[in-house]
């Protein structure tokens, strides 16, 4: 009776320490999911904060002063007010924004998505403001698409415009 008595005693502990390592394990396995989601969620501000949206805002705002540009760069009358609007927009806004967000980009490019299409979108536009800004410094009054093959890059502005989006739609939908 004595051995009896042993075997219930220590069979009753023995169910409560196995329960006690499962829930253990169980509580560290949920608190590494946790903090895996926590680390998603905060790479995808991380690229949203730092990387994506200050482009995305640059992008449109320069979209939203380029009429301006074309409208008297080609004004041969240096003094009309359109030839002077189009040369303050160029050199103070255009190029500001233009220096700014390849600013980002030196700063924050690690935060991309590695996709294929980014880093030649990237490419173009560092050597499209590059020969931009060399144009506007030596007072060449020219665009550098038509004089020295680099273009503005257009796709760029839909790129960061849809990434932008859809990583602040997956943001939305993220809970911790």
């Amino acid at each position: 009776m004595k051995d009896t008595l042993e075997t219930i005693n220590g069979s009753s502990l023995l169910l409560p320490a196995v329960l006690a390592v499962f829930g253990f394990f169980g509580k560290s396995l949920y608190d590494i999911y946790l903090e895996d989601r926590k680390r998603d969620r905060q790479l995808i501000e991380s690229k949203l904060q730092n990387f994506y949206w200050p482009i995305c805002i640059r992008l449109k705002k320069n979209e939203n002063v380029f009429r301006y540009l074309f409208k008297g760069k080609r004004d041969s009358d240096k003094e009309s007010i359109d030839y002077k609007i189009s040369h303050y927009v160029e050199k103070n806004i255009l190029m500001n924004n233009h220096e700014e967000i390849l600013s980002i980009i030196t700063s924050y490019r690690y935060l991309a998505d590695a996709d294929n299409e980014i880093g030649p979108l990237i490419d173009a536009f560092i050597k499209h403001v590059s020969i931009y800004k060399a144009l506007l410094d030596s007072g060449i009054n020219e665009f550098p698409g038509i004089i020295s093959n680099a273009p503005y890059p257009s796709k760029i502005d839909d790129y960061f415009y849809e990434k932008t989006k859809a990583l602040q739609e997956i943001l939305d939908k993220k809970r911790i």
